[in-house]
């Protein structure tokens, strides 16, 4: 099922509902496309940052900071405000939220990953 809002629906959280009780909701993976609004004043054009999700994958790069977060969206939150990070890795059983950079200056540097099942990637 694909649900798409009108463009100018604006909001923090998404809550997904049956419309009966009759039977239980499953969901084996749920995913949702925006843009992040950092401003809402009406004065200023909003800043748009797009993130990229690798669920099971641990960006290989340099940390720059390890904190706790409460979910995968507040450590990509962390990483938009964070100069210099290019990536928030998530860690589901620990909480752990790590922020990283690239290995290397270079711009044209790709990006690597190794496999961890308790761990999400998302790229700035």
């Amino acid at each position: 099922m694909n649900a798409t809002c009108s463009p100018d629906v604006k909001g923090r959280f998404v809550r997904i509902k049956r419309r009966s009780n009759a039977f239980p909701l499953c969901l084996c993976e749920v995913e949702v496309y925006g843009e992040l609004i950092t401003n809402m004043t009406e004065e200023s054009k909003p800043q748009i940052t797009k993130a990229y999700g690798f669920p099971g994958k641990v960006y290989n790069g340099v940390l720059q900071q390890k904190m706790l977060s409460g979910s995968n969206i507040e450590c990509t939150i962390q990483c938009i405000r964070q100069i210099g990070c290019c990536a928030g890795i998530y860690n589901k059983v620990t909480l752990e939220c790590s922020l990283m950079s690239k290995s290397d200056n270079n711009e044209e540097t790709t990006h690597s990953f190794h496999e961890d099942d308790n761990c999400s990637s998302f790229l700035i």
